[in-house]
């Protein structure tokens, strides 16, 4: 499966290299009657992605907007963190791999940021994560 881009951002009509991407996934979601955390999908399915380069292969940031449907955002939080740490050589991260403060918003607990190694590229990619309460 290849992926589609949820939300794409685009800063000229010309240029489709440059843009920012914005994937958005479900967390501790009813699936067929029972709560699900769902933070693997959102590791393998939405930050996987990025570091294969399926989304914004060509720039250095992108985003992860996290829909929590039973407003619990401090345990999606920690669900999707502990989902990191187990999957973090895939993601391309620093053992022991986690969630950081954003450098954009750092005083915002549902705003956090990822860094990542793609490949043989020396700058680190960065995940914006920003996880919001949501209906269910």
């Amino acid at each position: 499966m290849t992926g589609r881009r949820d939300i794409v951002f685009f800063p000229t009509l010309h240029n489709e290299d440059i843009y920012f991407c914005l994937e958005a996934k479900r967390l501790n979601a009813l699936v067929s009657g029972v709560r699900r955390s769902l933070a693997d999908a959102y590791v393998k399915e939405g930050m996987q992605r990025f570091i294969n380069g399926k989304y914004s292969r060509f720039v250095r940031h992108g985003g992860m907007l996290g829909y929590v449907l039973d407003g619990q955002v401090d345990r999606a939080v920690r669900n999707v963190g502990t989902n990191i740490r187990t999957h973090a050589r895939e993601l391309g991260m620093a053992l022991p791999g986690r969630l950081l403060p954003s450098s954009v918003r750092p005083d915002d607990p549902s705003a956090k940021e990822t860094h990542h190694s793609r490949g043989q590229e020396t700058a680190l990619f960065r995940i914006h994560h920003l996880f919001m309460k949501g209906g269910s």
